[in-house]
């Protein structure tokens, strides 16, 4: 990826309006509504969980706060597809670290397989935590073997506990292209994997983060979101895939390119590494 894409700049006059003039008075109503939902979020959970062991109580709760949260920070998310029961284990593009939510509230809650430091995001970081997330620290081989244990036998697990949620690419994307998939969680045995597209659709300015060696900048995604009057976000469910070749390679190959057949996305191949600080 070029250090010098145009996808990262604001660049678009009707944009730039745009955001000029949303600074003032739609902008800090959303942020006020993001962490009031949050808030309801934390409070609702924490009573819900010790009054209510129904899990389709919890489920539904998760999917309205979810909606709620992503409609105060703009998103609108539309589902195509449904969850096959058969899938302990989903596998998503990643664009936004709005993803989660989106995913959450198309098919209910998922534990979700998540770098270290995403559990120091507000709200982002305590629902990963009360969902269940397996952290790992990428730059320790001890974490690193520790999470492919949890990862084993969430996957394996037979009672009614929420599929696992991976991202292979490792990283954010504009969303147009597909990079390489790590293949780790593909080795975790013959298993039935649910592809996941999620995608912003737009026709001025691309709302995702980029990528991790071009990014947009966090703050600037952020006020980018707050300033739009919708953006629109589709989670896909794809049909199922059964991991049933000899390598993990290769299982990663079969489902990556049944995500190029489905979607027509480009195939970018190139492998995304950890940064040092990671």
């Amino acid at each position: 990826m070029s250090a010098k894409d145009t996808r990262c700049i604001i660049h678009h006059p009707y944009v730039v309006a745009k955001m000029c003039l949303f600074s003032f008075f739609l902008a800090p109503l959303r942020l006020l509504g993001i962490f009031g939902v949050g808030f309801l979020f934390i409070v609702g959970f924490e009573i819900i969980s010790r009054v209510n062991t129904s899990k389709r109580v919890m489920d539904v709760f998760c999917r309205i706060m979810s909606h709620l949260f992503l409609f105060c920070a703009s998103i609108v998310v539309r589902t195509k597809g449904t969850p096959d029961p058969r899938a302990r284990l989903w596998t998503s593009t990643h664009q936004h670290v709005a993803d989660g939510f989106a995913i959450v509230a198309a098919g209910g809650p998922t534990r979700v397989l998540a770098k270290k430091q995403a559990g120091n995001i507000p709200i982002l970081g305590y629902a990963a935590r009360k969902w269940n997330a397996i952290f790992v620290d990428r730059r320790s081989p001890e974490s690193r073997a520790e999470a492919m244990k949890k990862m084993k036998e969430a996957v394996t697990s037979t009672g009614e506990d929420a599929p696992l949620l991976v991202y292979p690419e490792g990283t954010t994307s504009f969303g147009d292209e597909v990079l390489g998939f790590h293949k780790g969680v593909f080795g975790l045995g013959r298993i039935w994997v649910q592809p996941i597209v999620v995608s912003y659709p737009y026709r001025y300015m691309n709302t995702c983060l980029g990528y991790v060696d071009n990014p947009r900048p966090a703050f600037c995604n952020l006020w980018l979101l707050m300033c739009q009057v919708v953006t629109p976000c589709t989670v896909e469910f794809l049909e199922p895939v059964f991991l049933d070749m000899d390598t993990a390679e290769e299982n990663a190959d079969k489902v990556r390119n049944h995500i190029i057949t489905c979607t027509g996305r480009t195939d970018n191949n190139t492998l995304f590494k950890a940064p040092k600080n990671e």
